[in-house]
């Protein structure tokens, strides 16, 4: 009678939340809920976002290709969060932007470096060519810095820094960054003056006014693939452990073949801005990645010791995995029902790669900092993880270990820093 209580009334809740927050938006799911429905606004709305989180059929449909309609191509966009994920994210850093940011490049290109529109766009970020050049992008008949995952990169954040300081809100910025900030203004004074996406939406270009509902549903699967039995591919160590130099010689990819033993294929899905496969004299800073494997190779050959600008080094223990052993060590159940059948974790489910997450340790004296977005808890002694759930509301187990990337083989210590996303 007890647990039939308890779910009626954490039914009831979740129904009251979807109808308290979204009663204003016409184009929302509120009759016929179903419990998955309800399910997918609470997950929605613990998000790690910046945007403002509407649940529309859009928004809900876009969720299911994602995770139930077209759940291989999730795996594909999963398997390469390795590659490409932690230079995201050392980028957003350094300009101390929002981590959400990095799940744009999931919409723009399926976190594929080697992507181009029929529009012209290219690259993981899919700049135009005039956008690219304007950020300091060459392009060339020999080399499209659209598609160099850490010089596009760079320049997606200068953009949408600027994005951002041109209309103080992050869901604008990203239309804008879709559209153009002109087509934003343009919508804005249509509006009659209002500065909400959802209430502008009506006057964006088409693509536009569906980009948002793509974002929310793509940081969606980001952070919830593990509870659709969706497994992502596991690349060889080759791909998934790299390291980004500068090159200061001239030379092609059949010559760096013979030179490392990475082949060709490698080389060419590594270093997708290489457009005829030649690395080219004179032009500049060039980058190049390689196998950190291979590094010795490389620098045996050209003596550039130290010219490494990015090195990708990732931890692949499965979701599921770091479930289990966190809860023995605290010998403590499940804590989300929506992610678990009768407490226990369906073992079906084997994730490989999850979504890198910043660790932060020895950040500060303070035991507590905050900004906008988390708080940075420093574990005293005898502290864990289970207490820091007692000491902050709302806080789910499963949500500090995908949000600090925890190494079971480094647990957190005495004075790490633990992150923690603000309600």
């Amino acid at each position: 009678m007890n647990k039939i209580f308890s779910k009626l009334l954490l039914s009831l809740i979740l129904l009251c939340c979807v109808l308290g927050v979204f009663a204003s938006n016409s184009t929302v799911l509120v009759s016929n809920m179903t419990e998955d429905d309800m399910a997918l606004v609470e997950r929605i709305n613990n998000l790690n976002t910046v945007v403002d989180v509407r649940f529309t059929k859009e928004v809900r449909d876009r969720i299911h290709n994602y995770v139930k309609t077209y759940p291989q191509g999730s795996e594909k966009i999963l398997s390469r969060v390795s590659i490409y994920f932690p230079m995201v994210e050392n980028e957003i850093r350094k300009r101390n932007l929002p981590e959400a940011l990095k799940y744009l490049a999931v919409v723009e290109s399926a976190l594929n470096a080697s992507a181009k529109s029929k529009s012209g766009a290219a690259g993981l970020w899919q700049f135009m060519k005039g956008t690219g050049k304007m950020y300091g992008l060459e392009v060339s008949n020999l080399v499209d810095e659209r598609c160099d995952a850490l010089k596009s990169t760079e320049a997606a954040m200068h953009y949408l820094s600027d994005l951002h300081s041109q209309f103080d809100d992050w869901t604008l910025a990203l239309a804008a960054y879709n559209c153009g900030p002109g087509n934003v203004r343009k919508a804005i004074r249509k509006s009659g003056g209002k500065r909400n996406y959802w209430e502008i939406r009506e006057f964006l270009p088409s693509e536009t006014r569906h980009y948002i509902p793509r974002f929310i549903a793509a940081s969606y699967m980001m952070e919830y693939y593990y509870l659709y039995d969706i497994n992502p591919k596991v690349l060889h160590s080759e791909l998934s452990n790299t390291a980004t130099i500068k090159v200061k010689k001239g030379t092609s990819f059949r010559d760096l073949t013979k030179l490392t033993g990475v082949s060709l294929e490698d080389l060419k899905f590594l270093n997708p801005s290489y457009i005829k496969g030649v690395v080219p004299v004179g032009h500049g800073d060039n980058y190049l990645t390689l196998p950190a494997s291979k590094l010795d190779f490389y620098f045996g050959y050209t003596g550039n010791y130290g010219d490494v600008v990015f090195q990708v080094a990732n931890n692949h223990m499965s979701f599921p995995d770091k479930m289990r052993r966190i809860r023995k060590l605290n010998r403590i159940p499940s804590l989300d029902p929506f992610e678990t059948k009768n407490g226990v974790i369906n073992d079906r489910i084997s994730i490989a790669v999850t979504p890198m997450r910043t660790s932060l340790k020895g950040y500060s004296e303070a035991t507590e900092i905050r900004n906008d977005f988390y708080v940075y808890h420093k574990l005293k002694k005898r502290e864990s993880l289970f207490d820091l759930i007692k000491i902050y509301d709302d806080v789910k187990l499963e949500d500090l270990i995908a949000l600090n990337n925890i190494n079971f083989d480094d647990p957190p210590k005495m004075g790490s820093m633990v992150k923690i996303k603000r309600k």
